[in-house]
């Protein structure tokens, strides 16, 4: 049986988008730090755009998720429940900071 059909229980699955939305934005919050300490000294023009866009990425992808969640969490649950435009360019922008990453890898 469905933990969703369960009457009095609302289901793991806000809890698993939560976790995973901020998983992934600690991992994007690591990266610019990472980029923030890839030089060693003073960072750079390179590193601090890319520190500051992972940051700024990972803040997005908080909120983003608790969006999400408390979507989830609306009973009875709303018919539109597939991701909107955010999950899109949440996702180009972390192709984006890939890119970013390499390129400073290439250059250095």
């Amino acid at each position: 049986m469905s933990e969703r059909l369960i009457p009095g229980r609302p289901g793991l699955q806000p809890e698993r988008t939560d976790l995973s939305w901020v998983r992934t934005a600690l991992v994007v919050a690591i990266n610019g730090g990472l980029l923030l300490l890839r030089e060693g000294g003073t960072p750079g023009l390179l590193s601090i755009l890319g520190g500051s866009f992972a940051m700024a990425l990972a803040i997005m992808m908080v909120l983003t998720g608790m969006r999400r969640t408390r979507l989830l969490r609306l009973r009875p649950l709303p018919l539109h429940l597939a991701p909107r435009q955010e999950v899109l360019i949440t996702g180009i922008s972390v192709a984006l900071l890939g890119a970013l990453t390499l390129l400073m890898i290439v250059v250095r």
